[in-house]
């Protein structure tokens, strides 16, 4: 039996730090046993080998040899580490700004030490909801993956991207790059894998905000089949999660709070408190959608996600439950409240988040229109109906029905006659044709 110890501690060490599997650090060029023998102290690697270890674990070879780490480097190390918990702890700005120094030190010459804190600097602008810089970057780091035949990491930059581009409206794209991932996993048998069940998770998303609920409620069924044979508790709850939007769309209120429910359950038992938080603010968004006289059970809800996201989420989550909030207030009559609440979630979304600051302009709106500040809620209304322009057709319906119903309660009956017009040609039903009394050709 050869003793653990030198090169064999610090390479278990390091790899444990970082939550790293045995077949992960391995990757494609060496096996899982091997990296187990390294570590049991039975086999010496050679100087390509502990180059391709240490590259994988962010440090030297000298520190993996000799214990030796260049103080540079080691600071580097230390300032990823304590940017991924700030981002786990919804501290994306001061993760953003650890960041932004260190990929200006030199310490980002090691190319690993580049790459992750470029990886995490994409995740931290898309937490404080700069989008189109963190998309711009997904999509560079997204060709340097591919290029470096890094998959797993271009596998986890498409989600991303596909969160992002859903955000900027951009749905037709973000389905193209997402689907297209969803064959390449399919051809590769990672039908089961986590990575499947994050990525149908984010398509479903989308397909909802299209509109496309057959096709989501589609992916929804097949990927609760998949992570109900074995997936992990997060897989779970992401695909319950998701698969309760399509199920409340098509109306199945019951089996969408249901859905919701046994999400919410997995992420307690996995004490993730920013995704806990997240999903109570959809389950009160659901709970409003199944009879609004539940105004106080999605209040409690909306309330205890609120005060969770303060600590540990971002300018988004914080945005969106607060127009959830608003959107009670609004059902209790309480206009000034409601417009309180939409005003703090405007502030927190950037102008490219198209989505989510129509839903607030139209909940800003209804609180305008209790307010009797009629010529401010119209205003909201057709800045609501112009974001949602080119969207998706759903959701641009929604909106015209919405400022349809405003002009029927100002009196304003010409104008909501147009907005219903609006709104049923975008849901897809057209009138009948007119007759003509004397077509062309027809003899008099």
């Amino acid at each position: 039996m050869v003793a653990r110890g030198g090169f064999a501690a610090r390479l278990h060490d390091r790899r444990v730090s970082l939550g790293m599997s045995q077949t992960e650090l391995a990757g494609e060029h060496m096996s899982a046993s091997y990296i187990s023998l390294l570590e049991a102290g039975k086999r010496v690697p050679t100087d390509p080998i502990l180059a391709l270890l240490a590259a994988r674990l962010g440090c030297t070879p000298s520190f993996l040899r000799d214990g030796e780490e260049p103080r540079l480097a080691y600071e580097a190390t230390l300032t990823l580490e304590y940017a991924e918990l700030a981002l786990r702890n919804g501290e994306a700005a001061d993760a953003l700004t650890r960041l932004t120094g260190l990929l200006a030190e030199e310490a980002t010459s090691s190319p690993e030490i580049r790459w992750r804190a470029l990886r995490l600097r994409a995740q931290a602008l898309e937490s404080v909801g700069q989008l189109e810089e963190s998309v711009a970057l997904v999509e560079a780091l997204r060709v340097e993956a591919n290029a470096t035949d890094r998959r797993d990491d271009y596998l986890r930059l498409t989600i991303a991207a596909v969160r992002c581009y859903k955000e900027l409206g951009d749905l037709a794209y973000a389905i193209d790059i997402g689907e297209r991932a969803l064959v390449s996993l399919d051809e590769n048998q990672l039908g089961s894998s986590e990575e499947h069940a994050q990525l149908a998770s984010a398509l479903i998303g989308v397909y909802y905000e299209r509109g496309d609920l057959v096709r989501a409620s589609m992916l929804a069924e097949r990927a609760i089949a998949l992570v109900d044979d074995g997936g992990s508790r997060s897989a779970r709850a992401a695909i319950y999660w998701n698969a309760s939007l399509a199920a409340e769309a098509h109306g199945e209120v019951p089996k969408a709070l249901g859905l919701a429910e046994r999400a919410l359950v997995l992420y307690a038992e996995d004490d993730r408190a920013r995704a806990t938080a997240r999903l109570r603010t959809a389950y009160g968004w659901l709970i409003l959608r199944s009879d609004p006289s539940h105004t106080d059970a999605a209040v409690e809800q909306l309330t205890r996600a609120h005060e969770q996201l303060v600590d540990v989420g971002s300018e988004l989550d914080l945005a969106y439950c607060e127009t959830e909030l608003a959107r009670c207030e609004v059902l209790r009559g309480d206009g000034v409240a409601a417009l309180e609440l939409t005003r703090s979630a405007l502030s927190r979304l950037g102008s490219g988040v198209r989505i989510e600051r129509s839903h607030t302009r139209i909940v800003e709106g209804r609180a305008l229109l209790l307010l009797e500040r009629h010529d401010e809620a119209i205003a909201a209304y057709r800045d609501a109906v112009q974001l949602m322009t080119g969207i998706g057709d759903r959701h641009a319906a929604g909106a015209w029905r919405e400022l349809a119903d405003a002009f029927t309660s100002l009196g304003m009956h010409a104008d909501a006659s147009r907005a219903f017009q609006h709104a049923l040609d975008l849901a897809g039903v057209r009138g009948a044709p007119t007759a003509v009394s004397n077509p062309v050709g027809a003899s008099s």
